[in-house]
């Protein structure tokens, strides 16, 4: 059997697809309120984290005792609800169709942490947050700002929180 270094080695690519998979999820953080660069970069972070384990398998399924280590780690990642349904939708996205966010949101003020009030509102999986703001604000000239988000205070700022829940289409 080889060394333990010798095994580090061989899933080099394992360890550079998990630091893309890492790379990608803080994409996601970057492009949270532009939807079609979120949908695409959560897209290239589904097919690069479900891609992990089975390069570990490829690189090290010919180790003594690899087999039954590797069963045993499947079977628990294949029973976690999140990286199940992970799985499920990388690979609806690769073979049958492209990733829709179900999307809404709420639109209100922010002191930094969090929404301090706000407005839940339909925002259209293909829509920008900036293009949510725009709507409030067209309906703030025409009829007031009846709650007060874009009032002058120092400490908070207008802003969009939003909600994302994948659901696919063929």
């Amino acid at each position: 059997m080889s060394s333990d270094s010798d095994a580090y080695q061989r899933i080099g690519p394992a360890l550079d697809r998990f630091q893309e998979a890492h790379f990608w999820i803080h994409m996601l953080e970057q492009y949270y309120h532009m939807a079609d660069p979120f949908r695409w970069h959560l897209n290239v972070f589904l097919k690069a984290i479900k891609e992990v384990p089975q390069l570990i398998k490829m690189t090290l399924q010919n180790e003594e005792g690899f087999k039954a280590w590797y069963a045993t780690h499947a079977n628990n990642l294949a029973s976690n609800p999140l990286l199940s349904m992970l799985a499920k939708q990388r690979d609806y996205i690769v073979h049958r169709g492209t990733l829709q966010l179900n999307s809404r949101g709420t639109l209100g003020i922010t002191e930094g942490r969090g929404i301090k009030l706000g407005l839940a509102i339909p925002v259209h999986p293909f829509e920008d947050s900036d293009v949510a703001m725009e709507r409030y604000l067209h309906v703030v000239k025409k009829n007031g700002d009846f709650f007060g988000f874009l009032a002058e205070d120092e400490d908070s700022l207008p802003c969009v929180q939003r909600v994302a829940l994948a659901r696919f289409r063929g």
